[in-house]
């Protein structure tokens, strides 16, 4: 049922792109070809199996290109090889998937995940990110000796995955996290030190600004999933609205989606 309401989303989607002369090379009514002549296809179909969802390290920049979020332009390049793509998709089994139950991915994860080596959110921002969130797929970054994320990144990459499932999950949802939003104001006001964020119930800022509702929502998913529970737990005790915060995102959670978001934090 899920693919069957995003293949609707999709063909939409293809249209609006129509101007641009993009078109799309995939076929919703047709499964993917599936091989297990190498370990890294066995892993794709044992998951393709298992969760309804099709990771890609062979493509065309046109099955990417095409969709609503195409404006963003953002920059990537193909896995170096197929040892990095098994190894990055290892990583991400280990250290982002591993936090959900099965019938939860099977449920919200996307029709694909593209991995890819660089990503960048457009060619003047050239860092290295480590997932975008298109319509119905993800693009994860890092397949490459040079970009696979080391020990000192790994945090950030997981971070970053975290929060775009987060972006993925309200997307499919009208309930939106009431509770959460209404400990901190949002006022638009100068916050210069981490103390001063804690203090007002945020785990982001956008230099010395606030995040938005939106950007606060997913920053904190993210947050869990970058930050142990001990060392989460130690924060909460310090600043009241990060605690209520806290209480209210783990009920909306688990209310919403049935998760347990308490599950994901980072494990050491």
């Amino acid at each position: 049922m899920r693919k069957i309401i995003y293949l609707v989303i999709c063909m939409f989607a293809v249209q609006a792109c129509s101007e641009d002369s993009i078109t799309p090379e995939l076929d919703f009514d047709v499964n993917p070809e599936l091989s297990t002549s190498t370990s890294l296809d066995k892993k794709i179909s044992d998951f393709y199996r298992k969760y309804d969802t099709y990771i890609v390290y062979n493509y065309s920049k046109e099955d990417i290109n095409w969709n609503w979020d195409s404006y963003r332009h953002y920059v990537y390049s193909f896995p170096e090889n197929a040892e990095y793509a098994e190894k990055l998709l290892d990583f991400i089994e280990t250290k982002f998937l591993s936090g959900f139950a099965d019938d939860i991915l099977k449920k919200y994860l996307p029709y694909r995940i593209y991995l890819a080596d660089t990503l960048w959110e457009t060619s003047s921002k050239k860092t290295q990110r480590y997932a975008l969130e298109g319509v119905n797929y993800f693009v994860f970054g890092g397949a490459s000796e040079k970009n696979f994320p080391a020990e000192k990144n790994q945090r950030a990459a997981v971070q970053e995955w975290h929060e775009c499932f987060a972006s993925s999950l309200i997307a499919k949802t009208t309930e939106t996290p009431e509770k959460f939003w209404s400990v901190s104001t949002y006022l638009r006001e100068a916050i210069r030190t981490d103390q001063e964020m804690y203090e007002r119930g945020y785990v982001w800022r956008n230099r010395i600004l606030p995040p938005s509702k939106e950007e606060d929502f997913f920053k904190w998913v993210a947050w869990f999933g970058g930050t142990t529970k001990e060392a989460a737990m130690e924060l909460c005790n310090q600043y009241p609205l990060m605690k209520k915060k806290y209480a209210y995102l783990v009920e909306y959670y688990k209310e919403t989606f049935d998760i347990d978001l308490e599950g994901i934090h980072w494990k050491e």
